[in-house]
């Protein structure tokens, strides 16, 4: 695969998914680099589901888990094209998560980062964090740290550096350790920030009175979206019904398909 990507040759790929494979760090390390080493490769969504991306236990140190984080670090600063990755159940620690951090330093096009089911503590945190802070291009929409190892404290540390991220729409924290400090932090967030509609935080230590008023919150949010999206909704509508009396044959139902779609999202939104 990593020798298709490395031929230089433009390759029409949007979407790959490797998830549930036996795909090993060295795998990794070889599509990493492959994909920002090649700017004929257009692909914006890598699913790595359940591919084991853990440092092995030994005291020395690892080259090839060094060659690992180094192509991940790379493939974020560097790539143009990525914008969603997946990266559930890898068992995720300290040493990828810090690289992962560092390469969101540089990083303008990521806009989903999915982590949930990892092994993440707020050792890990520390470069994403600051990247939050530093990277002003970030536009990360979608973020899932879910089912990690999370304390309360981190949580309000996360919740701190989101308020940074303005184009933050969705957040999952599902199954960690939060507690009061984390959701008060959440809550003034959502308040906020209110481009965030969905903030999903079950099976936490946070009290329901406050899972509720964050729910509002973000539902508040959702509906105010909507209504400042419908302008422009109608703008496109107006585009497209132009397109439609210039165009012929398949591109017609192409055309009718997407005023359809539009029409929908505009009663929705009423």
């Amino acid at each position: 695969m990593a020798a298709i990507f490395n031929s230089g040759e433009k390759l029409p790929l949007k979407n790959l998914n490797l998830g549930s494979n036996k795909f090993t760090i060295k795998g990794c390390t070889s599509l990493f680099r492959a994909m920002y080493a090649n700017y004929g490769v257009s692909l914006a969504r890598l699913n790595l589901d359940k591919c084991l991306m853990q440092r092995k236990q030994s005291e020395g140190p690892d080259p090839v888990f060094y060659q690992f984080k180094e192509a991940l670090i790379q493939l974020l600063k560097k790539s143009k094209h990525l914008t969603h990755l997946s990266m559930v159940n890898c068992g995720i620690g300290k040493d990828t998560m810090l690289a992962l951090g560092q390469g969101l330093h540089q990083n303008t096009r990521l806009q989903s980062l999915m982590l949930r089911g990892n092994k993440i503590q707020a050792s890990g945190l520390c470069s994403f964090v600051s990247a939050c802070y530093e990277n002003p291009k970030l536009v990360i929409r979608n973020l899932d740290f879910g089912s990690n190892q999370l304390c309360d404290k981190t949580g309000y540390e996360l919740a701190r550096c989101f308020k940074a991220l303005r184009t933050l729409e969705s957040i999952s924290l599902k199954d960690n350790n939060l507690a009061n400090e984390s959701s008060d932090a959440l809550l003034y967030l959502v308040k906020e920030n209110t481009n965030i509609c969905k903030c999903n935080l079950e099976l936490n230590l946070i009290k329901y009175i406050s899972l509720v008023e964050i729910d509002k919150t973000c539902a508040k949010n959702k509906a105010q979206f909507r209504r400042q999206d419908l302008p422009s909704i109608r703008r496109e509508i107006r585009g497209l019904r132009k397109k439609r009396g210039e165009a012929g044959g398949f591109q017609i139902d192409q055309l009718n398909a997407k005023l359809k779609h539009q029409k929908t999202q505009i009663g929705e939104n009423l």
